[in-house]
């Protein structure tokens, strides 16, 4: 059933090219509410991944492209804009080939079968399809291997895992689900999917400019359906390419603030709890002074803003015990994959340990120390869904802010890094919500684990992407708030570091890092452990034009 009822206008905007019903809502305050109101309807990303994912499903995957840059191409991308439906089609996405992981780990989760490549496949270079899944995400290593370079767009772009027509490829992935019947085929390449598809099927450079314009112009026309969309066509092909409107900022640490600055990963790291957190301004009212500082730079510079982040890692989990017990090495090989030595149990999602709770009561009296020195309470605070950090992010707040501002928050993403490892599968939503009622859980949140694998684990970039992800929804839904506390993970704050372009800082168990941003927003190009006291980093957001 449609959003809005069926009008004669919907009949007209039906034969009408996206652009035309653009220029169409110029017109009059009349025809724009006309187009409003169709585009809403019509234009509904929904009814063509309908035919793929679940609601819900549907939601993970517009998420999955929001982190990686996904898109869809293809005749699913010429359904959205044409508004028809081809009973026959498949979806093709694009991504780039370091998130190749994540997507498969997400096909198998919502129901869908890899299928191997028929014998015979006209395969670059090789004798025959690999024999798995595995086989195939593990051939193709995730930096381009091949030779030539330099201005060559396609030197070094085959490998024996794709096909040869898929020019620019690292490999292609089949996922099929039965009754009904539903293909999805997934092309990861090195460099840039959308340019591989833009050389791939564009042959006339006055169709790419005039095309250009389009882009603009049903840009403009569709923003409120959450969509960016480049259209393009050839002499021999109109090809339709649908991409997600993920926000591309650009983030960079500001330093000047703090003493974990200047302090490299192979340095001696500061105190796990530095007096003032890091702050180098050391007199009295320091916070207050450093918190007019940052409110006046977000005021005195148009189109910038910061935030200060304080990021706080869990206190000692059982996981972390047993690693030390049986070394890194023997950790990652064979024991992280199982629950437990008959001795010690770390899987699924460890709690703390007697020691962790003493690390986390030691933040807490951090805590109350600078909030009594004139740290507010934060303006939100966001905390990992696994046990050891909502452990230690009940017990580091306790009793510091006697006028309670907000819940903590719990969000999927901040957890640690996805897969593989045992202790990094969480509980279930109603255990979280049984054991910490005074927390509020983010909406979408499933009741089981659905992102963890057990044999799939997060690249680093792959949780570098996810971190960046939580930034950018901070940025984008807080932002009259300057000050966020964040309780999570060695593996995810190194990401959050690398996600600002800032070196991984050694933080212990139980410690806190300060990170204040500068965000700008414009398109980037381009093992963790435990991390940061308190950085100061900051961000710069200009909107794109």
């Amino acid at each position: 059933m449609p959003l809005l009822p069926s009008t004669t206008d919907d009949a007209l905007f039906d034969n009408l090219l996206p652009g035309d019903i653009h220029r169409y809502a110029r017109i009059s305050k009349a025809a724009h509410s006309a187009v409003s109101s169709y585009i809403r309807c019509r234009f509904r990303i929904q009814d063509v991944l309908g035919k793929y994912f679940t609601e819900r499903e549907i939601l993970e995957f517009r998420r999955l492209q929001y982190y990686t840059g996904m898109f869809i191409s293809g005749s699913t991308a010429l359904q959205f804009f044409e508004r028809k439906r081809y009973q026959e089609s498949d979806l093709d996405v694009y991504v780039e080939h370091r998130y190749r992981r994540y997507v498969a780990a997400f096909m198998l989760k919502v129901g869908y079968a890899y299928i191997e490549a028929p014998e015979g496949w006209p395969l670059a270079g090789d004798e025959g399809p690999p024999e798995s899944l595995e086989a195939i995400l593990e051939r193709v290593p995730d930096e381009e291997d091949g030779e030539g370079g330099g201005d060559d767009l396609f030197a070094g772009a085959f490998h024996p895992a794709a096909p040869t027509w898929y020019f620019g490829a690292a490999i292609l992935l089949n996922f099929e689900k039965k009754n009904p019947h539903r293909k999805i085929q997934v092309i990861t390449c090195h460099r840039a999917p959308l340019q591989k598809v833009l050389h791939f099927h564009s042959t006339m450079p006055q169709s790419r400019q005039s095309y250009c314009q389009m882009i603009r112009v049903i840009g403009k026309s569709i923003r409120s359906a959450d969509f960016s969309i480049t259209p393009f066509s050839s002499k021999y092909h109109h090809h339709l390419i649908l991409l997600s409107m993920a926000q591309q900022v650009k983030y960079e640490s500001f330093p000047g603030f703090f003493a974990h600055d200047g302090i490299q990963r192979t340095q001696t790291p500061l105190p796990a709890i530095p007096p003032s957190f890091g702050l180098l301004d050391h007199e009295s009212g320091n916070w207050t002074r450093f918190l007019d500082t940052l409110s006046a730079m977000n005021k005195e510079a148009p189109g910038v803003s910061y935030k200060f982040f304080l990021l706080s890692r869990h206190g000692q989990g059982s996981h972390n015990v047993a690693e030390a017990k049986y070394g890194t090495e023997a950790w990652d090989d064979y024991w992280s994959t199982i629950n437990g030595d008959g001795e010690l149990t770390w899987g699924p999602d460890p709690k703390l340990t007697n020691l962790g709770i003493l690390q986390a009561e030691e933040a807490c009296k951090g805590w109350q120390t600078e909030a009594a020195a004139g740290l507010p309470h934060p303006d939100r605070r966001y905390c990992s869904p696994l046990s050891r950090a909502l452990n230690t992010c009940s017990i580091m707040f306790k009793n510091v802010y006697p006028d309670n501002k907000g819940p903590v928050v719990v969000w999927e993403n901040c957890r640690e890094d996805i897969g593989l490892h045992t202790c990094d599968k969480r509980d279930t939503k109603s255990y979280i919500a049984s054991a910490f009622p005074d927390f509020v859980i983010e909406d979408g949140f499933t009741e089981e684990d659905e992102l963890w694998h057990a044999t799939l684990r997060e690249t680093a970039a792959e949780i570098t992407a996810r971190a960046r992800g939580v930034i950018d929804r901070i940025f984008r839904e807080d932002g009259d708030a300057p000050f966020i506390s964040i309780t999570a993970h060695g593996g995810f704050i190194n990401a959050f570091l690398a996600a600002v372009g800032r070196d991984i800082y050694p933080l212990p168990t139980g410690g806190t890092s300060s990170v204040f941003f500068l965000i700008n927003i414009r398109v980037l190009t381009g093992r963790p452990g435990g991390t940061t006291g308190i950085l100061p980093i900051v961000v710069k957001r200009t909107a794109q034009n």
